[in-house]
């Protein structure tokens, strides 16, 4: 039997800390979806309590104890719907177009009874531009969740059920967009958790990583890989819970810091663990550019097009992670480099067919030209026997030998 959306209810469970600049927009934007708001206030000193008593929540007061999880955990004991919802002062709920808070209630109320999350999507938003998404679970039945982790806190489901992710709403987090001063606040305020964390338990291996992300997000290279390397030497330890999104964020600092040897080292590794990974491809577009590497472009830019295609398609698949090229400005920007790529790397060869020419009969090169500028002439291009006309771009001014790309790239390809 298909049950209603009324048949449900749904509490929004938060936790806050002078939140009163970002708490509106997060409170409108879920007033007509909750049944109930429920926050924990951990000390704020502006207007947060007041805004959110505006808004019909229910407010609860515990002093900050360092600890993250325990204050969601608090949250989470106030509620008394049937699902939780799990949202941060700091994150917008968004309808995409053609969806309703109706109809995702009917899909809440209709989850199997085995399952006791729901993930939905999150955007990552910095500089009115979407940087990162990644799926999150943030719908829980009451009774089955329990968070852990003092800084970075992740949640624990009970049930052996599937969890399902639901394309009927979105977030749109704006918690690294913040002015200079207040990410210098932030950065200082979480390193220092994350350290202390590693302090009092030093085989808190994930806070290696989170610590290699903080630096990342700031613009600290050194620190970036330095602590990237610290939490790959604990992969094993750590086995199914390493975190993958590693290899993409070292990657791009080794590069930034020069390292051609350590950003190589960096790819290989994660192009044999992760073979279908639109980040991973991304990052052999970009470490071709940077070292010139015609065949690591054109390989990585193809296999990126057909897994970005592959997402759109199914948001769901692989990115229970951070994922930071799914973006239309990345897929934009891949195309870009690719048809500079293969156009300049086409005139080059076309060099080498211009040297071959005069070795053979004068009708067969004609005929090879005439046949090639065929092919050229709806994209407004013309190649001569002296050099090509109208070209839209520049060829590279490297030379290269005919090549094809080695055996370990084209299985990717291939993939």
């Amino acid at each position: 039997m298909i049950k209603s959306g009324q048949d449900i209810k749904i509490t929004a469970c938060m936790m806050v800390k002078n939140e009163e600049e970002m708490l509106p927009r997060c409170l409108t934007s879920i007033k007509d979806l909750v049944d109930e708001i429920v926050v924990v206030d951990t000390g704020s000193e502006d207007k947060t309590i007041e805004i959110a008593e505006s808004f019909g929540a229910r407010i609860y007061h515990h002093p900050w104890e360092n600890n993250f999880s325990t204050h969601r955990n608090q949250s989470i004991s106030y509620a008394t719907g049937d699902w939780i919802f799990i949202i941060d002062a700091d994150e917008e709920l968004k309808i995409p177009q053609g969806s309703s808070f109706e109809k995702f209630r009917g899909w809440l109320a209709n989850m199997p009874e085995t399952s006791n999350a729901a993930a939905i999507q999150l955007h990552d938003r910095q500089n009115d531009a979407t940087v990162m998404k990644m799926n999150t679970a943030r719908f829980f039945r009451k009774g089955c969740i329990h968070y852990t982790g003092e800084v970075h806190n992740q949640p624990q489901v009970k049930g052996k059920g599937q969890g399902y992710f639901c394309p009927l709403l979105y977030l749109f987090h704006y918690g690294y967009g913040l002015s200079a001063e207040k990410m210098d606040k932030k950065e200082e305020r979480t390193k220092s958790l994350l350290l202390d964390q590693l302090k009092k338990n030093p085989n808190s291996y994930t806070s290696y990583f989170y610590l290699s992300q903080l630096s990342a997000t700031r613009g600290h290279s050194q620190e970036c890989v330095n602590y990237g390397e610290e939490y790959l030497k604990h992969k094993g330890e750590l086995a199914e819970n390493f975190n993958k999104s590693v290899y993409y964020t070292v990657i791009c600092h080794y590069r930034k810091l020069g390292n051609r040897i350590k950003a190589e080292q960096w790819l290989d590794m994660a192009l044999a663990e992760l073979p279908n990974d639109l980040d991973i491809f991304f990052a052999l577009i970009e470490f071709g550019l940077w070292t010139m590497d015609v065949d690591k472009v054109i390989v990585g830019g193809h296999k990126y097009l057909k897994l970005y295609n592959e997402i759109q398609m199914n948001p769901a698949s692989r990115q229970n992670r951070f994922m930071y090229s799914n973006t239309p400005e990345a897929l934009a920007w891949v195309v870009s480099k690719l048809v500079i790529t293969q156009l300049s790397d086409g005139f080059n060869v076309f060099e080498i067919l211009k040297e071959v020419f005069p070795k053979i009969k004068p009708d067969l090169a004609k005929g090879l030209l005439d046949e090639t500028n065929e092919s050229l002439k709806k994209y407004g291009l013309q190649m001569s026997m002296n050099t090509p006309e109208n070209k839209i771009i520049e060829p590279s001014t490297r030379k290269r030998p005919v090549s094809f790309p080695n055996e370990k790239l084209m299985k990717h390809l291939e993939a």
